[in-house]
């Protein structure tokens, strides 16, 4: 299951270790982002941050400041940050480098608890499943590594292999590798909305049936 996700670990790695500000890891739903992001900085014993959900302008410049010296800042599912133009701007200004500094800048002037301009020393990840493809995308993409993870239906399955590996709930072997089966049965590469974590599901699923005879 590490080989196929090498190249994002990778970068993880580099961007909490210093050597880059930040990274942007895109993908669909369901492939693991945001565990790939949490165990590998974990691993690393960095201590961050993790921000997720939607953000008003304000609550994100907040949750900067309180976190401006934390080893990295994680910002998972919030896509919105680069759609709105106040926050697409405080990104901009903390992924530029003026000197070694890199300066967070808002308009302050309706919440005078944060001052306008302030130092971020934390690394950024930003987690999403979809940013927009569009030129103010891209002005932010520019400043930073960007990685798409991109699976095709056997690299889930393969996936799979490794997970049913795992423990999960009260569940034997023989019962995570008995609905792995099932999954393989009834699926191709055109069902929809397949993930990682329907195996997940459909385990539950089975939990259920066997306390519910």
């Amino acid at each position: 299951m590490n080989k196929i996700f090498d190249v994002p670990i990778f970068w993880v790695r580099l961007v909490a270790k210093g050597f880059r500000h930040a990274l942007i890891l895109e993908g669909e739903y369901g492939v693991s982002k945001t565990r790939i992001v949490l165990n590998t900085l974990t691993k690393e014993n960095k201590d961050y941050a993790y921000i997720n959900g939607h953000v008003t302008p304000y609550h994100f410049a907040k949750l900067l400041y309180e976190n401006k010296d934390k080893d990295v800042i994680v910002i998972d599912d919030t896509d919105e940050l680069i759609k709105n133009k106040i926050t697409k701007a405080m990104l901009k200004s903390i992924l530029d480098t003026i000197g070694d500094k890199r300066l967070c800048r808002w308009d302050s002037s309706r919440n005078t608890d944060l001052p306008n301009v302030f130092d971020v020393n934390a690394k950024l990840i930003i987690i999403g499943n979809e940013f927009p493809k569009d030129i103010n995308f891209e002005a932010v993409k520019d400043r930073v590594f960007y990685w798409k993870i991109d699976l095709s239906y056997e690299d889930k399955i393969k996936i799979m292999q490794e997970i049913i590996k795992l423990p999960y709930k009260t569940m034997n072997f023989e019962e995570r590798r008995t609905v792995l089966n099932y999954v393989v049965e009834n699926s191709t590469s055109t069902t929809k909305d397949f993930s990682l974590r329907t195996l997940e599901k459909l385990y539950d699923i089975f939990l259920f049936c066997q306390k519910d005879d």
